[in-house]
């Protein structure tokens, strides 16, 4: 064995030493944790123990010696007047006998207890998949490249590729700058110089996130730009080609370049390094190539750019550290997630199926992580917006809500209502024209068909016709509350899209007010009636009570008629606040296209937005959370061409949309939460597969439904103007 092997042997031995010498004095952070949970365990019992002698004792205790008292009081009261009447004397001793029964009975009183047993799942291992429901959400139109970045307190990330948002913890943008540089790469912080350092295609760019100025590094244009990262001494960069590089930069000697890696050393000729992520010295790269179309995720060290290990992986990923020393590598187009271990072991995977594309993936502290997401929803949109378009104005086939007073109401539809007489019948019609307003305000790409259609139905002389047909003679129940309360939302789209084109486009302006004779007598209708409403309407079809209160107060909240949203907020509660335990086991019937009892939570934390606690309380009532049916799994539909038999497609998109909202009601981080959203989730994919436009029993309203769900409408009613 010659001297050097010998050497290199003796420097394994002592590494192994070393590596003993680690795992003997090593302290995990996890004990720390535990000791925690338990003082925190201590503490709960000794609360509770606490509060059972008040409730038990303490309080018999006061109330025993307030009754003493008073005993006392009479006494003194007898003494001071000289009154030995034996009635008297016989009155208080047999209140002073009963007092010391009570004593005695106190003095020996008996409690049942019960062991206290702890469940061997209290503390396990944490597992990071399912990924939970996202605690914050915030939508932001997209440029064509994205990137995000974090520091301690904020998140960078662009908006429509011309803005630098900077967001706080709770997602809310606290200051933006405009951006006039190429698509980002990649975005990410270095505490050594203070700033967010910005990837473009031929430019690197740094941000002082207090000035919020964005000034050029002085790194020359030696390559294409594609992904960086630091340690606390060197930025890398990564190039942006097949046979990617990796370059070195000082950031302590003004980027000094330092240096360089390319292929083979990097990796081959057909393959490109996806992204890279420094953590304790070593580099994490996602090597995509292009004729095996797979990917491998290497750990690399900082400094020799050895290969310490490497897994197969798929598509091109991203990756994050998490835990000190795992890896998270995220799949762009599979929309897969795998949790990779310190030494290269698949620990678990998982598929986020909420959108369509991921971006980009960052921790953000210790417990959180940023996910950029971009759901392609055009493709979406213009199908919804092909079923509205094809129906608004079809008049047949028709089925008309009509009450017949003489022989002059025996006309076809379009003489009726001439604005609502097309998708079948007059309810489908004022939700297929929402569809529209909504397509068309938020999707620039459908305004134009959208707008066309619109013009040929919002006439001042057509909506006047409406307003003579719902205020004839007989028809005071006519659409109530379902055709109503859409027709609202209709209203409460003209205006949301009036005040956004108030400068540009006097057509919509004029389409807002040629609507308010319309509104104005719906609000009344409604406003009569529900007062005299004794109890609430429970179906599951167009009578329900709480879906249509919950589109009007969304409505009555956005124009800001306290009058009406003050009567609602009172109804709903007089209908549904003292509800518990409800009978989902019940549900579906067959021909449900809303859940009643859904509908009433979702109604509710709309009502208490003010207060999530609140809501909090009344849902655990309401469907504890040991307690989720399997009634609320997606229903199958027998026959989807069967007008009343499809209702059920609807039904699992609207349950998606009030699982969203009652979700977003309730307490971060909880299994219950996690259930619901994971429900939500099932109820929208079979919702959404079911729509068959070549079906008329469906299609001429199915697509409303659609688009209230993937524009997230009833979550927060002016969200979608971020978007």
């Amino acid at each position: 064995m010659t001297s050097s092997n010998n050497q290199n042997l003796k420097h394994l031995a002592d590494t192994v030493d070393k590596l003993v010498e680690r795992l003997s004095s090593i302290q995990p952070s996890s004990l720390e944790q535990l000791e925690q949970w338990r003082e925190a365990a201590y503490r709960s019992v000794d609360h509770y123990c606490e509060q059972k002698r008040y409730q038990l004792i303490e309080t018999r205790q006061a109330h025993q010696k307030k009754e003493l008292e008073q005993i006392r009081q009479k006494v003194n009261h007898l003494i001071e007047k000289h009154d030995d009447r034996q009635d008297h004397y016989d009155t208080i001793h047999h209140d002073i006998q009963l007092a010391e029964v009570k004593i005695n009975e106190l003095e020996h009183l008996r409690l049942n207890t019960h062991p206290l047993l702890i469940d061997e799942h209290l503390i396990t291992r944490r597992h990071l998949f399912p990924l939970p429901h996202p605690s914050r959400t915030i939508h932001l139109k997209a440029g064509l490249e994205s990137a995000v970045g974090t520091n301690d307190k904020h998140l960078l990330v662009d908006r429509e590729g011309k803005h630098l948002c900077l967001l706080d913890r709770n997602l809310t943008i606290v200051n933006e700058v405009p951006f006039t540089h190429d698509g980002i790469h990649s975005v990410f912080w270095s505490s050594t110089i203070a700033r967010f350092i910005i990837i473009t295609f031929k430019e690197i760019l740094l941000l002082d996130e207090k000035t919020m100025k964005l000034d050029q590094c002085p790194i020359s244009s030696v390559a294409d730009w594609w992904r960086g990262t630091t340690s606390e001494d060197t930025l890398f960069l990564t190039t942006v080609e097949w046979g990617s590089s990796i370059y070195e930069f000082n950031l302590r000697s003004s980027f000094k370049a330092g240096k360089e890696w390319h292929v083979p050393v990097t990796c081959k000729k057909e393959e490109i390094i996806c992204d890279i992520k420094y953590n304790s010295g070593f580099l994490a790269t996602p090597i995509f190539n292009k004729h095996k179309e797979d990917t491998r995720f290497e750990l690399r060290s900082a400094t020799t750019l050895e290969c310490v290990w490497s897994i197969r992986a798929h598509g091109r990923c991203r990756c994050c550290s998490i835990d000190v020393d795992q890896w998270l590598l995220m799949d762009h187009d599979d929309c897969r997630f795998f949790h990779i271990s310190a030494d290269g072991k698949l620990l678990e995977a998982d598929k986020y199926d909420q959108h369509d594309r991921l971006e980009d993936i960052i921790p953000w502290g210790q417990d959180s992580i940023v996910v950029l997401t971009k759901k392609n929803l055009s493709l979406l949109r213009r199908r919804f917006a092909s079923l509205a378009l094809s129906c608004i104005h079809r008049e047949y086939p028709n089925k008309i809500a009509h009450v017949l007073t003489s022989d002059a109401d025996v006309q076809a539809p379009r003489h009726l209502t001439p604005v609502f007489f097309g998708c079948f019948d007059w309810h489908s019609a004022v939700h297929g024209h929402w569809l529209l307003a909504r397509l068309g305000r938020i999707d620039k790409n459908l305004t134009g068909e959208c707008r066309q259609a619109l013009r040929q139905s919002l006439i001042k002389e057509k909506l006047q016709g409406e307003v003579e047909y719902v205020s004839g003679e007989q028809r005071q129940a006519f659409e109530r509350p379902y055709g109503l309360a859409w027709l609202l939302q209709l209203v409460m789209e003209l205006d949301e899209w009036a005040q956004e084109e108030q400068e540009s486009s006097e057509e919509i302006i004029q389409w807002r007010e040629n609507i308010r004779s319309l509104e104005s007598i719906v609000v009344n209708r409604l406003s009569t009636w529900l007062p005299k409403l004794s109890y609430p309407v429970r179906s599951g079809e167009h009578s329900q009570t709480a879906f249509a209160l919950g589109l009007c107060l969304d409505y009555a909240r956005h124009v800001n008629n306290s009058i009406f949203a003050k009567l609602i907020e009172q109804h709903s509660l007089r209908f549904f606040s003292t509800d518990k335990l409800y009978p989902f086991s019940y549900e579906p019937s067959g021909e449900d296209f809303l859940s009643a009892g859904l509908a009433e939570a979702d109604l509710m934390r709309r009502v208490m937005y003010m207060n999530n606690h609140e809501f909090f309380q009344w849902f655990n009532e309401f469907l504890p959370h040991t307690n989720l049916p399997k009634s609320l799994e997606p229903p199958a539909i027998a026959d989807p061409t069967d007008p009343k038999l499809i209702h059920l497609a609807g039904l699992c998109l609207s349950r998606a949309w009030m699982l969203e909202g009652i979700v977003e009601a309730l307490p971060e981080n909880t299994e219950q939460r996690n259930q619901l959203y994971e429900l939500s989730k099932r109820n929208a994919q079979a919702g959404l597969t079911a729509i068959d436009e070549s079906h008329y029993e469906g299609g001429h309203w199915l697509g409303t439904f659609a688009v209230y769900l993937i524009t997230r409408r009833g979550i927060n009613p002016n969200e979608m103007n971020k978007s």
